[in-house]
Parts: structure tokens; C-alpha cells; sequence
């Protein structure tokens, strides 16, 4: 394990982390690192969890990371580019975090093929496009779904009617429209927030 969380550390992360190949908890965050996440980590083979929140890294996410990993925390950087469509192939991903960043581009739909997906936060950001119906396929989706502050835009798939574990949802400040019906089946709801957008029709009886 290797924490060096909550310090004054400056610099680039060394691409030599990626020799470290029995590392499976790494936490930077809270720290002043600039410049890329370095594509070598995908070296460290072991590596289940990934801090890196509350810096000031940029560039694009390196395409391919860890298979191993359960948690990804690069939310609160100033990331760009578009989310990777290999992040489908992470079979262990529990938790990602990729909030406030300056992603763009659309939701890719191999996210769905996370099925340990627990917790999923890609909020502020510049996203675009509608939300893929691929996430209405996860029955893991249980802690949180949060996709507010983007530039996303279309309807609310009918399969998040399959989301009847979700415990909070949030897509506010949007473009979403159309009918709120798929979210009538959320039954576990604690938290829903659809406020800043286009949607109309009725309330749905739940």
C-alpha cells in the first residue's frame, strides 16, 4: 500500500509507478500533482484501488488501466478528452469517480459491461449526447448515479426502470427532456434531483 494523501506534493506522477507490480492501494490525492495520469500505470497489475482526487492533473485518461482495479478516484482535477471505451473491460470496477473534471465527448456504453458497478459519478463534466440505455443494465447500480452539470441531452432510457436498487440519481443541470416514467420503479430512491431541464408530461404514480 502506498498513501502519500493529504500532503504539499508537486510535480508529475513518475511513470516508474508502473513497476510496482504487486502495489494494490495507491492514494495521492489532496496533493498539488500536475500534468498526466502516466499510461504505465497500467504495469501495475495488482492495484485495486486508485485515489488521485483533489489535484491538478490534465491530459486525457491513459487508455487502458489496471483489469484489477475495484476503485477509480480521479474526480476534482482538470482532466480532458473523452472517457475510454476500454473502462468496460475493468470486470472488478466497484466505484468510479470522474467528477468535475473537463471531460467531454459521449457516456461510453461499455460501462455497461461493469457488472459490479456500484457507483458512478460523472458529474461536471461537458459530456454529451444522450445517456446509453447500457445503464439501465446494471442491477449492481445501487449506491449512486450522478451525471449532473453536463451537456447530455435526449431522453431517460426505458431501461432504468431496471435500476430498482439505485439509492440516488441525479441529473440535474442538463438538457434531458421527455417523460419521467422509466424512474417510476425506483422504488429504493432516497435521493432524485431532475431539476435544470426540459422534461414534461406528468408525475409518475410512485
Amino acid at each position: 500500500r502506498l498513501r502519500l494523501n493529504g500532503n504539499r506534493l508537486s510535480g508529475t506522477i513518475p511513470a516508474e509507478i508502473g513497476n510496482l507490480k504487486n502495489l494494490n492501494f495507491l492514494d495521492m490525492s489532496e496533493n498539488h500533482l500536475v500534468g498526466p495520469v502516466p499510461a504505465a500505470i497500467s504495469g501495475c497489475a495488482s492495484l485495486e484501488f486508485l485515489d488521485l482526487h483533489s489535484n491538478a492533473l490534465s491530459g486525457a485518461l491513459p487508455y487502458s488501466l489496471p483489469r484489477s482495479l475495484q476503485l477509480i478516484d480521479v474526480s476534482d482535477n482538470q482532466l480532458a478528452g473523452p472517457l475510454s471505451s476500454s473502462i468496460g473491460s475493468m470486470p472488478e470496477l466497484t466505484k468510479l469517480y470522474v467528477g468535475n473534471n473537463r471531460l467531454t465527448g459521449s457516456i461510453p456504453p461499455e460501462l455497461g459491461s461493469c457488472e459490479k458497478l456500484q457507483l458512478l459519478d460523472l458529474g461536471g463534466n461537458a459530456f454529451s449526447g444522450g445517456i446509453p440505455s447500457e445503464l439501465g443494465m446494471l442491477p449492481s447500480l445501487e449506491i449512486s448515479l450522478n451525471l449532473s452539470s453536463n451537456r447530455l441531452s435526449g431522453e431517460i432510457p426505458s431501461q432504468f426502470a431496471g435500476l430498482d436498487k439505485l439509492g440516488s440519481l441525479d441529473l440535474s443541470h442538463n438538457e434531458f427532456s421527455g417523460s419521467l416514467e422509466p424512474l417510476a420503479a425506483l422504488q429504493n430512491l432516497v435521493t432524485l434531483n431532475i431539476s435544470y431541464n426540459a422534461f414534461s408530461g406528468e408525475l409518475p404514480n410512485t
